[in-house]
């Protein structure tokens, strides 16, 4: 079966489409001087569309949230048809079959196509069919109005994959009906037949599922005789969007209009056929005298009729448009819009179009009021994912407060006692009732009304934020409490466990079959039903209500019920709650909430939220242990081993496993401060193992941490009692190898097999001293790309950084697991390292430069609880071939950046050195390898020839250490910039005029200083940074130099503070580095006291792409 599809609804309209002999009726003799066809019934039936195609409009599927409602989409003709006709792939082969495009004669149904697809081309290629294709059972017409899409008008889609021999048998049945044959090939095929009927032409092909697509082309002749009266869709797009009036029907090219209403503009556009300029002559003559025509051209007119019984005027706008893209396709289009005069006794039943919203919302036979909303032609501007339904009409008018109140109220007089005037009304049935009230828009009437069979309508008239009438309608069903209704035996075991046995009064929840879940995050049970109606949240209300009490038969320390309306706290939108509370003879105090869904604009299940704060009592637990589903946990995760009990707040812990942190974790009841002292108490009397407490806290409060000596299997706890972010108590347990390096050391102190044949295949024989992880099992995971290698231990201690030190101090040759072995040069087989921190924990680096020229690099640090180690291989440099630079690059090097001479350097063999737009940029040679060798010797050879190192971060990332180092020459500044990248690493140079420090009287130019002035009031002490662009925003401007050199953050502090500015340091930033910090009070012209200050930096610190500049960020406030 052929995958379904999803077709594209159009705005743009159906064009040269033909008609067949069906199409034709007898004339209305009222239309050639009759402006208007009035609608005596409005409330008549929609038509539907038929299965014999001959209808010829779909709706848009957007329901409700399209600006535009279109039925110019494509019309899938073979609805419920063809499933009972046998494959015509049996008749395609037939070539003898006769066309009924070219002999009246033949029956066009004997060709052998569906019903369907045969009735759809009889009436739209005006009586003609197209010879046989084998395009499959199942297989769908459409009528296709795709904006770019200016030719074929029907499409079949087949559900035969397209083949050679499809096409060949086309071919032969095309051929022999006297079509032309174009293109003939293993994938296409096209034909064209010209014909007094209008021309044809038709392109066979497949679609991109390989399944056969048929496209039908129609040149319709321009022939007002072929239709006198308006399609029934189109007809009924004129009741329901033109005050129930439909016009006096003229021909637009083609005896099959579409039609579109477009709800933005309030106008329904009717798209005909090619344009023909005897049209407008045409149409006029149709209207007849009664229309009154006005800007009339050769495209085109307006033409008006106000009708006399409610003096609504109709307005058409004659004209010729373009079809979707093309400028060469021109189509006859007619606009028309209405305009009512205020009557609301002439709005009797709603359009059907509203009805059937009404239907689609609430279900059919439920009659809403016709409540008057300036129009007879409201439109739907709910969302199909609406509870209710959202009718707006024209612009607002407050009488239509009065009309609407007076029909209810009319409604509510007919159960009215005649003699007594009182109403009698059956429960649960009562009156309409009315509310006045406000929303965002303006005034609004609230109408609500409970019906005999218990169901409830509210309607709720007022405006939109364009100033039309809106009515919003909400309906609910009945509500009924099944008898014998109780909660289920899971709703009442999770009474037992979450809510400490206490079990609710008995709500009914539109289900009898509510379910429960527990949210461990936020520690509340939640209770589900059905979807939320008021009827069922004022049941809640009652069944709580009822379930209290008088209080004299309340117990000691107990309550009843309390109800309270609560929101949640949001400012911005917060949600509201039925609330209940009670407190129980124990001390429970259980909160209820159950979401109040009146307002929401989709549809919601009912359910209660319910919280248990239990007293505070240890002795509530009388044989002081874990509960039973704890212990299980213990025995899982544990081992076997646990840890003392002690009282969490409440009888019913929680235990929750984390896997991706390794720790156990115990969720109790509220915090309270006798938590800290059971604890306490709890650890320092247990006799298995013992136990060290440190008092500590973190951003909820107090947090005790205790850790344990080893268990028997060599393992130890380490236990954090504090309070989580709800303010519960908190246990998080860590069960992990005890740190014992001397065990590890006796045991032969060596990485593990796995690990260290990773580390020695990866770096080329070479490896890392055996540290100690916290564990004798570490794990290793590579990445050849980078020659790395990771490695993951036991738990965390920052013990492991200290010993790991001692490890790399003992550590000075090549290879760890023969310290025997020394280089020849044994400065470079000794260990460098540095320590930080991170994550509040030490952090340790260190790198080793080998024997044959390669480094070992890693980084030992604390991730999620775990030791951890990135460790590198920089293999040795690549040997160029070349031993200096030829001569087109020094040629280069001198025209690029004005000076003799750059170090010579090797970049994984010879480099490449091209110009750039601020210097030079210089490259690998060939096929890129990574290693981070290369990036430090040509670091040694810079700093070996007198630059200076301006920044350097050996661990800048996977791709190695990035770094920038400068030096004067020939008069010139000359920056030398390493970009580290795992796929394309570069080096910069860049030369600019050497920096000299700002000499007495010099000063910014006269543009810098206007600038300086008209953005801050002030300027400031000149430093010579180059030349100087600025960028200006409010109260803040920035100076940005042409170079920098370090020496001006001292020249800059000399003459900020020298002009009475506060200055210091700042080092914080790992992106501005060194940073000059300055500020200063000034008094401006209108004596008001204003705040300077500024930061000043290198733009081009640790960067890979911004060049080194001197910038300054100045504020004034």
């Amino acid at each position: 079966m052929k995958k379904s599809k999803f077709i594209l609804l159009s705005l743009i309209s159906l064009s040269l489409v033909g008609c067949g002999p069906e199409a034709s009726s007898t004339p209305d003799s009222t239309t050639s001087e009759n402006p208007l066809q009035l609608s005596t019934d409005t409330s008549s039936s929609k038509p539907t569309s038929s299965v014999t195609g001959t209808s010829s409009s779909v709706k848009d599927s957007s329901v409700g949230n399209s600006s535009v409602e279109d039925n110019s989409s494509k019309e899938n003709s073979s609805v419920g048809d063809n499933s009972s006709v046998e494959d015509n792939s049996s008749v395609g082969e037939n070539s003898s079959v006769e066309d009924s495009s070219t002999s009246s004669s033949v029956d066009p149904y004997s060709i052998g196509w569906t019903k369907s697809i045969t009735d759809t081309m009889l009436k739209y290629l005006n009586g003609q069919v197209i010879p046989l294709i084998s395009v499959g059972k199942y297989s769908e017409i459409y009528v296709v109005t795709d904006a770019s899409n200016d030719v074929y008008h029907l499409e079949i889609e087949g559900t035969n994959e397209l083949d050679a021999t499809i096409l060949t048998n086309a071919n032969t049945n095309f051929t022999n009906a006297g079509w032309t044959i174009g293109t003939n090939s293993t994938t296409k095929l096209t034909a064209t037949l010209a014909s007094d009927k209008g021309d044809l032409s038709v392109e066979i092909t497949k679609d991109s599922s390989d399944f056969v697509l048929v496209k039908i082309g129609f040149d319709e002749p321009y022939d007002p005789t072929t239709a006198s009266a308006w399609d029934s869709e189109v007809e009924q797009d004129f009741m329901d969007h033109l005050a129930g009036i439909v016009p006096t029907y003229v021909y637009l090219g083609t005896a099959n209009p579409v039609s579109k209403y477009d709800t933005y503009d309030e106008e329904l556009v009717i798209t005909g056929g090619k344009w023909n300029d005897n049209c407008v002559a045409d149409i006029k003559a149709q209207l007849g005298t009664t229309w009154t025509i006005t800007d009339e051209t050769t495209t085109g007119f307006t033409a008006r009729f106000v009708n006399s019984a409610d003096n609504s005027e109709v307005t058409m706008v004659l004209g010729k448009s373009t079809k979707g893209y093309s400028s060469s396709l021109y189509l006859i289009t007619a606009t028309y819009t209405v305009k009512e005069a205020y009557n609301a006794a002439g709005f009797t039943a709603w359009p059907q179009n509203i009805l059937d919203v009404f239907d689609t919302k609430f279900g059919s036979g439920v009659d809403v009021p016709t409540i008057y909303l300036g129009t007879k032609s409201p439109v739907d501007s709910s969302y199909s994912s609406d509870s209710y339904a959202t009718i707006e009409g024209s612009d607002f008018d407050n009488r239509m407060f009065t009309d609407a109140q007076a029909l209810l109220n009319a409604d509510n007089d007919t159960h009215k006692d005649p003699v007594t005037g009182e109403y009698n009304f059956t429960e649960p049935e009562t009156a309409w009732t009315f509310a006045q009230g406000t929303d965002s828009y303006g005034a609004t009437l609230t109408m609500s009304k409970t019906f005999p069979n218990g169901s409830k309508m509210t309607l709720v008239l007022g405006q939109n934020n364009s100033g039309k009438a809106r009515l919003k309608v909400t309906y609910e069903e009945p509500f009924a409490i099944p008898a014998g209704y109780a909660w289920p035996q899971d709703v009442l075991d999770a009474f037992d466990t979450y809510v400490d046995g206490h079990v609710l009064p008995l709500v009914y929840l539109n289900t009898p079959d509510p379910t429960s879940s527990w949210y461990s995050y936020s520690s509340y049970l939640r209770i589900t039903g059905n979807t939320w109606t008021s009827a069922a949240a004022d049941a809640a209300k009652e069944a709580f209500n009822n379930a209290n009490v008088p209080a004299d038969q309340l117990a000691e320390g107990e309550t009843n019920w309390v109800y309270t309306y609560e929101d949640d706290g949001d400012t911005y939108l917060p949600y509201y709650y039925d609330t209940w509370r009670k407190t129980y003879p124990d001390g429970c105090v259980v909160t209820v909430q159950s979401r109040d869904f009146s307002n929401a604009s989709y549809i919601y299940d009912m359910y209660l939220n319910v919280y248990i704060d239990e007293a505070f009592n240890p002795d509530a637990v009388p044989n002081k242990a874990w509960t039973q589903d704890i212990l299980d946990d213990f025995d899982t995760y544990f081992d076997g081993n646990t840890i003392p009990y002690f009282y969490t707040g409440t009888k019913s812990p929680l235990g929750s496993w984390y896997s991706s942190s390794e720790y156990y974790e115990i969720t109790g009841a509220k915090w309270n401060d006798q938590v800290a002292d059971l604890a306490k108490a709890a650890f320092a009397a247990d006799t298995t193992l013992t136990w060290t407490c440190t008092e500590g806290s973190n951003s909820y409060g107090t947090l005790l941490t205790f850790t344990s000596t080893a268990t028997a299997d060599n393992h130890s706890f380490k236990v954090e009692v504090g309070q989580d972010s709800y303010g519960k108590v908190d246990v998080k347990i860590y069960f992990t190898d005890s740190y014992d390096k001397a065990a590890y050391v006796a045991a032969g102190g060596k990485w593990n097999d796995t690990t260290n044949d990773t580390l020695s295949n990866m770096f080329a024989g070479h490896t890392l001293p055996n540290f100690y992880l916290a564990t004798t099992a570490e794990t290793t995971s590579l990445y050849a790309g980078f020659v790395e290698v990771d490695i993951t231990g036991g738990a965390w201690d920052d013990r492991v950084v200290t010993d790991c030190i001692a490890d790399l101090d003992a550590d000075v040759g090549d290879d760890w697991n023969d310290p025997t072995v020394v280089a020849t040069d044994t400065s470079t087989a000794v260990w460098e390292h540095t320590t930080d921190t991170y994550d509040s924990a030490p952090r340790l680096f260190a790198w080793k430069k080998l024997s044959d020229g390669g480094y070992l690099r890693f980084k030992l640090f604390k991730s999620s609880s775990k030791v951890k180690i990135y460790s590198w291989y920089d293999a040795p440099v690549v040997a160029a071939t070349n031993s200096d630079w030829t001569d087109d690059q020094k040629t280069l090097i001198t025209n690029t950046l004005g000076i003799t001479e750059i170090p010579f350097f090797t970049f994984f063999g010879d480099a490449t050195v091209t110009a750039n737009s601020s210097g030079l940029t210089v490259k690998p040679t060939g096929t890129f390898k990574h290693s981070n060798a290369e990036s430090l010797n040509i670091y040694d050879t810079f700093i070996a020839a007198g630059y200076t190192s301006d920044s350097f971060e050996r661990f800048y990332s996977d791709a190695g250490t990035s770094w920038s180092v400068s030096k004067d020459v020939d008069n010139k500044k000359v920056t030398v910039k390493y970009s580290p990248s795992t796929t394309s690493p570069s080096i910069t140079i860049t030369a600019a005029s050497a920096y000299v420090k700002a000499q007495p009287g010099e000063d910014w130019t006269d543009d810098v200083k206007t600038k300086l002035t008209t953005t801050l009031g002030f300027t400031i002490p000149y430093v010579n940074i180059g030349t100087v662009t600025t960028s200006i925003y409010t109260n803040n401007i920035v100076l940005k130099g042409s170079t920098w050199d370090n020496a001006m953050l001292k020249d800059a502090r000399e003459a900020f503070e020298a002009d009475g500015w506060d200055c210091a340091y700042d080092y914080s930033s790992s992106y501005n580095g060194k940073t000059l910090i300055a500020s200063k009070e000034v008094t401006t012209a209108a004596n008001e006291t204003k705040h300077l200050s500024l930061k000043f930096y290198d733009y081009g610190y640790n960067s890979s792409y911004n060049p080194h500049q001197a910038y300054f960020d100045i504020y004034i406030r």
